[in-house]
């Protein structure tokens, strides 16, 4: 077999697995699927396809709740609906995905939480005007 044949049939199982699969999968992959070919033989056409494995990134914790410093008092308590407007802010960060691994920030800024003074929509409007000046 040639090895622009098996170069091709290497880039398609490595794409098939989101490119997750090393050379010792997709070797295992070609011989169930009839190929006899050699563990060497795969590395090298990775190699010149300059293709590898990627990994995925293990979670990582980033919140430490075990912590000897002050916490910001609860001032709401729960309380999402005041008596009067603009006596509660509340404030949201969403980083949103972009064009090559981008993060955009988006604000969410609410005032008095009162439900004719606050839109849920807000953010989305918000967003939707930004964008087109990306």
């Amino acid at each position: 077999m040639k090895d622009m044949e098996l170069k091709k049939e290497i880039l398609r199982i490595y794409g098939k697995s989101r490119k997750r699969y090393g050379s010792p999968r997709i070797r295992q992959q070609l011989l169930r699927e009839g190929y006899h070919i050699g563990k060497k033989r795969v590395e090298r056409l990775m190699r010149e396809l300059d293709i590898q494995a990627v990994t995925k990134k293990k979670y990582k914790v980033t919140t430490d709740s075990n912590h000897t410093k002050p916490v910001a008092c609860n001032h709401l308590n729960r309380n999402f609906t005041p008596d009067n407007t603009n006596t509660s802010w509340i404030a949201d960060i969403t980083y949103i995905w972009a064009i090559d691994r981008l993060t955009i920030p988006v604000y969410h800024y609410g005032l008095g939480l009162s439900a004719g003074h606050y839109r849920r929509d807000w953010t989305r409007d918000w967003l939707l005007l930004h964008l087109i000046w990306l």
